[in-house]
């Protein structure tokens, strides 16, 4: 596109190439904290290539950077595997497999829609949590006992995601909560009352 077609406060639009040093340099990528890059309306093989350049380039011009790239087909995930990339996410196949559950699971697509869409409803939240030396059962019942208004899915430890853990897993504080709530705001509520709770203890 030549530009954005919409004006916000705080948006900047860069016109280049992603694999052009200069126009990631344009767009001030050195100084960025995270990077989205979403795979080009081209041949799905070119285009998880291209993305996988893309993420090279500015992993190197910013080492620190947490980036997220949108891959076209599953199949292709392991060509993501020697960078850092936080993410690599299999968009087409996410879809798909959506769909074809609905057709077992009666009311999955409307729920992941939800959960994913933001429009209304609850959604998924990461959070972090300054508890140490807590089961996974502990904080799951300590939510309950608070009657707080947050589903306690998974965490995530050093990049790897643990859906669903095992009850007796021991919480850490560099550990990320995967929670399902209304709104994140209501998250710093309720983790106050949790310390607050298990201190208490």
């Amino acid at each position: 596109i030549e530009e954005l077609p919409f004006k916000r406060p705080n948006t900047y639009f860069v016109r280049g190439t992603p694999l052009h040093e200069e126009s990631l340099n344009r767009a001030n990528i050195e100084r960025a904290h995270v990077a989205l890059i979403l795979t080009p309306n081209t041949d799905e093989r070119a285009a998880d290539a291209l993305t996988v350049s893309t993420v090279s380039l500015i992993e190197s011009l910013n080492p620190t950077i947490r980036v997220i790239a949108e891959c076209g087909s599953i199949k292709h995930l392991t060509l993501f595997s020697p960078f850092k990339c936080t993410a690599a996410i299999p968009t087409n196949n996410i879809a798909a497999k959506v769909l074809a559950q609905e057709i077992c699971d009666q009311g999955i697509a409307p729920a992941v829609s939800e959960l994913l869409t933001g429009a209304e409803g609850s959604e998924f939240y990461s959070e972090p949590i300054e508890l140490n030396g807590i089961s996974f059962n502990e904080l799951r019942g300590l939510l309950v006992e608070l009657k707080a208004q947050a589903i306690l899915v998974g965490i995530i430890r050093e990049n790897q995601h643990r859906i669903n853990p095992p009850l007796d897993l021991q919480i850490r504080q560099t550990d990320r909560l995967i929670i399902i709530t209304e709104n994140r705001s209501d998250w710093k509520r309720i983790h106050a009352q949790l310390l607050d709770t298990w201190r208490a203890t």
